[in-house]
């Protein structure tokens, strides 16, 4: 499960998003489904649990507190497979659900081989999720 995250929100981007259908496009499954023709749509901690995601892709913003920083305060947070396993990826928002184009395209593919998410491998240090 991919999605941006601010100080008050969990917006899911599904594989009709366009970082939804990148991160298809590099072999990676995403779970959840367009919703009503709706391509990106709100989750909350109970929904995101209901999912029992394998790995959270959190597209965030350096200047920013997000949401999940709150959550992981909660025991369900820590319920997620996706923590549990160590699989929480941290990208910056704005490099990936802002920019297009061939500059933004190369750098999406640089972070998803250095973050070892291709691999399905635990994040390294500099996209590893710390609340």
């Amino acid at each position: 499960v991919a999605g941006v995250v601010t100080p008050t929100s969990f917006t899911a981007h599904t594989a009709g998003s366009f970082a939804g259908s990148f991160l298809e496009a590099v072999g990676r499954k995403n779970q959840l489904p367009v919703k009503d023709g709706q391509t990106q749509y709100e989750l909350s901690l109970e929904g995101l649990v209901a999912l029992q995601p394998q790995t959270l892709v959190l597209f965030t913003a350096p200047d920013e507190t997000p949401v999940t920083a709150a959550w992981a305060k909660n025991p369900l947070w820590q319920k997620l497979p996706a923590v549990k396993r160590g699989r929480v990826y941290e990208f910056n928002r704005d490099d990936w659900t802002r920019g297009r184009g061939p500059t933004a395209l190369k750098l999406m593919v640089a972070q998803t081989i250095e973050s070892r998410f291709l691999q399905d491998a635990a994040p390294g240090t500099s996209f590893k999720y710390q609340p």
